[in-house]
């Protein structure tokens, strides 16, 4: 996690989520994430089985490839009583800070992730604007040809030619420390939505993202028909991009990438450990079946459109 925000990982042994469980069922150890695992920035994992790997060509010139027959590569296993998140096989303590590639201009992307590496930071926590990549109702621009600061496929594949790993915030919301909380304009602009003018000015949260009983969107976005609709779109289109960097991917990182010595010509597993889908209410917890219904809502949303990958909550 970034920040102040230390990740953390809780494993029941029982395979069921506590009082949060969605569904019961025995662990596997062919499938390790599957039913058992809670993954923290003080966050639950919603439970999921991976897939098979499949063989894919990432997107765009010199991009790792990736192969098939790839394993499960992200796991909790428990030592002593303690759970110890692994990666590729091996103990893996997550070393993050955020990048917020749409804040910098294009062209500082590099230096900014070389320093990054220089401090020892060995993941990236990335937040992916909703409003930022979807200017226009359905005009979609990940590749910046609309801005050079949307160029998300050229980070994706940077970040993993540097050898980071990468925690990914897909929304629908990411904070509040950018307009709407990463909600699109074109979207408020719909009269359900009853956004007063000066909050549309300020850039607030809309009305559905408010603390309602306890609770910062969950309930009042899973009410919200137009809401449901529009995120499945969103997510599906990031979904897409993110897919072939996820953990059950094998990358080959090009040999004459000159920055990733160790990595040249190896393979190794897609960066994406965790995708976060939203923030854990606040409050005495009351109405959280709402609260996991819409989470594994987002978790099914993305798994339909490719995405395997572990889904945590903040």
């Amino acid at each position: 996690a970034s920040g102040n925000r230390r990740l953390g990982v809780e494993i029941h042994a029982s395979g069921v989520l506590d009082s949060w469980s969605m569904r019961k069922a025995r662990p596997s150890p062919q499938k390790p994430w599957a039913h058992g695992a809670v993954v923290a920035v003080a966050l639950a994992c919603t439970p999921w089985s991976s897939p098979t790997c499949r063989a894919q060509q990432l997107p765009g010139p010199g991009s790792p490839a990736a192969v098939a027959g790839a394993a499960d590569s992200v796991r909790v296993v428990v030592r002593g009583g303690y759970p110890e998140l692994h990666v590729d096989g091996a103990p893996f303590f997550v070393h993050a800070a955020p990048f917020d590639y749409y804040r910098l201009p294009r062209d500082l992307w590099e230096t900014s992730l070389e320093s990054y590496r220089q401090l020892g930071i060995n993941t990236i926590d990335l937040a992916i604007p909703w409003n930022w990549h979807e200017p226009r109702e359905g005009v979609f621009d990940f590749d910046g040809r609309t801005n050079p600061r949307r160029d998300l496929r050229g980070l994706l594949r940077r970040i993993t030619e540097m050898g980071f790993k990468l925690v990914v915030r897909v929304g629908p919301m990411i904070g509040n420390q950018w307009r709407h909380g990463g909600y699109p304009d074109w979207l408020l602009d719909r009269p359900e939505y009853g956004m007063d003018p000066i909050s549309r000015i300020t850039g607030a949260y809309p009305p559905p993202g408010e603390n309602r009983a306890g609770l910062r969107g969950p309930r009042a976005w899973w009410d919200t028909a137009t809401h449901r609709a529009y995120v499945r779109g969103w997510l599906a289109a990031l979904a897409r991009e993110l897919a072939p960097y996820a953990s059950d991917q094998k990358l080959k990182v090009p040999a004459a990438n000159e920055d990733s010595e160790k990595l040249q010509g190896k393979e190794v597993s897609g960066p994406l450990l965790f995708v976060e889908v939203g923030d854990f209410p606040a409050g005495d917890g009351s109405g959280m079946a709402v609260s996991l219904r819409y989470w594994e809502a987002l978790r099914e949303m993305l798994e339909s459109a490719g995405l395997h990958a572990p889904v945590t909550v903040g």
